[in-house]
């Protein structure tokens, strides 16, 4: 893909600049690379997770400050946004951090890509209560499972929709008994 023409890189400043603004205040990452992953401008956040200077880091290639395990997934990704002419949402890990990460194509008048919009959201937090919860509930079922008593939990319908391992030893008998 070829860099974006001078005009072009102005119009995306200026229009970058507004979404700078609120990212700060959101305290969100980010970034607007071209196609091939120049870096136009980011925003201090970003540039503080690349452990570099926002003036160091424009009209530079994006990829060396990558980790080496992640630049070839990043570059991918941007590249399909660039060809497909579509955003991409995923979740990513990047130095210890999980991020919502949302990637847009900037499109001039002709509808040619000339840059990508990248923002992210810490979301690291939220991954780790879920991860706990999912913990929690594996433990929570291995005592259930392990329980010589049986365990039934019925909807309103009287349905069962929960029912441990320790159900199965039960007689036939009993366990009509037990239904009722």
């Amino acid at each position: 893909m070829t860099d974006p023409t001078r005009a072009q890189t102005d119009s995306l400043l200026r229009d970058f600049t507004l979404a700078r603004a609120l990212s700060e205040n959101a305290h969100s990452l980010a970034l607007l690379i071209t196609p091939d992953g120049v870096i136009v401008d980011l925003n201090q956040h970003m540039a503080d997770s690349l452990g570099q200077p926002i003036e160091k880091l424009k009209g530079t290639l994006l990829w060396p400050h990558l980790p080496p395990e992640s630049r070839a997934l990043h570059q991918a990704t941007v590249q399909r946004v660039a060809e497909a002419r579509q955003p991409d949402r995923h979740d990513t890990r990047y130095n210890g951090r999980w991020y919502d990460s949302s990637l847009t194509p900037c499109l001039n008048k002709e509808g040619m890509v000339i840059g990508v919009a990248v923002v992210a959201w810490d979301i690291t937090d939220r991954k780790q209560r879920e991860e706990a919860l999912q913990e929690g509930e594996a433990r929570f079922r291995t005592i259930l499972d392990a329980s010589p008593v049986p365990i039934a939990v019925n909807d309103e319908n009287q349905n069962i929709t929960f029912l441990t391992a320790g159900s199965s030893r039960l007689s036939a008998t009993r366990w009509l008994t037990f239904q009722r």
